[in-house]
């Protein structure tokens, strides 16, 4: 896999899990980030077996149903990625929605 990646994980994933995995593959590289998500664990609680990989480590503490209006002002300006992979479908308002622009990936 091409790197640098992005991991969006929450706090039983730095145990079990593909996380675990993917920071074993990745961590070692400043490029690759990993973001925390969970609200009820900041990162620097449970982040501590990882600490001293060069991996960039964020916490952004979102609702897990990651919405437009959490993704469009704060999460992409931060990371300021070059490339951006997504579906199609989120770059452009709903069909029947022309007008909801806030359904739209703006990056």
């Amino acid at each position: 896999m091409r790197t640098p990646c992005v991991i969006f994980t929450g706090h039983p994933s730095l145990r079990i899990g593909n996380a675990v995995h993917f920071l074993e593959m990745w961590g070692n590289d400043s490029k690759n980030a990993l973001i925390m998500t969970d609200p009820d664990y900041p990162i620097q609680n449970v982040y501590g077996p990882y600490e001293k990989l060069p991996i960039r480590a964020f916490f952004f503490p979102i609702e897990t149903r990651l919405d437009f209006s959490q993704l469009n002002p704060s999460i992409l300006p931060d990371l300021a990625p070059k490339l951006l992979v997504m579906p199609e479908v989120y770059t452009q308002p709903p069909p029947n929605s022309s007008q909801r622009t806030d359904f739209v990936v703006a990056y």
